[in-house]
């Protein structure tokens, strides 16, 4: 299995739990998707999955939360669009840089509780930069 499939299925998975699945169904996606992400066999990709496995997990801890907010909708689909696999090192480099300028602008407007979660998103991609600098050398 590669990401792209993953990231297909997760993405529904995604979009169920911000339309209402209930936390017992999402629960049982999570550990399906689990099972899934093991199957996939590129390292990296592996790990991305993982990630965005986590995100799916933090929606469960925090079930009683409210809804998330726009910003942090927004926050994500530019976070999501970041990350993609695709293109030479600096084409993502250049994919991930731009995902960071979206996602500081989304967390400057965001209420400051959500801020910092939105920063973090941003995090992962500067973690990600770091990582592909070696593959320009």
């Amino acid at each position: 299995m590669d990401y792209d499939q993953f990231d297909a299925d997760f993405t529904r998975v995604y979009d169920a739990a911000g339309a209402g699945l209930s936390t017992e169904d999402l629960k049982a996606e999570i550990e399906r998707l689990q099972r899934v992400a093991e199957g996939i066999e590129n390292a990296a990709d592996r790990e991305r999955a993982g990630h965005d496995i986590a995100m799916l997990e933090d929606l469960v801890a925090h079930d009683d939360d409210p809804p998330p907010s726009p910003a942090m909708i927004e926050a994500f689909g530019a976070y999501k669009a970041a990350i993609l696999d695709e293109g030479t090192a600096a084409e993502r480099i250049a994919r991930a840089e731009k995902g960071i300028e979206e996602i500081e602008r989304i967390a400057d407007k965001a209420d400051p509780e959500e801020e910092l979660s939105i920063g973090g998103m941003a995090e992962t991609l500067h973690m990600l930069i770091g990582s592909l600098r070696p593959d320009l050398q």
